[in-house]
């Protein structure tokens, strides 16, 4: 996740699409959930269980798959809304390869497996998510 957050937190591209100055930045990128009354849009980033991917036999694992969910959480039903974000989500973390990460490990490839869109209604207040499903590689 500090690797995703690292690429979005200061991209001028996902500022843009979010229609903010890149030093608001902070305050709508937020892992898993944002807090209550952030203003929309805003950007989720959230990880799962993580997947050793070993070769056949006795071998020590070779990379670790996690899976991570990014979506872009606008308000209203519109489900366009939230497009020019998710097109630079996608821009920044599919295909990302070779990046170091703090812990000395690299990422060895980030793929996005499918898209997400639906409709959430949140106390009469409609909002919308899209994104991406992504595998991050890593060893």
């Amino acid at each position: 996740m500090e690797w995703a957050w690292g690429l979005t937190k200061d991209d001028q591209g996902l500022a843009d699409a979010l229609g903010v100055a890149v030093t608001d930045l902070p305050g709508r990128v937020w892992p898993f959930v944002a807090p209550a009354g952030t203003q929309t849009p805003w950007v989720v980033l959230s990880t799962g269980e993580s997947l050793d991917v070993t070769a056949v036999g006795p071998h020590d694992r070779l990379a670790v798959a996690v899976p991570l969910n990014a979506q872009v959480i606008t308000q209203g039903a519109d489900p366009s809304a939230g497009a020019a974000a998710n097109r630079r989500l996608y821009a920044l973390l599919h295909g990302t390869h070779n990046a170091p990460v703090s812990d000395g490990g690299t990422i060895l490839t980030g793929t996005r497996l499918g898209g997400l869109s639906y409709p959430e209604d949140a106390g009469g207040v409609p909002y919308h998510h899209t994104g991406g499903l992504f595998t991050v590689f890593v060893n």
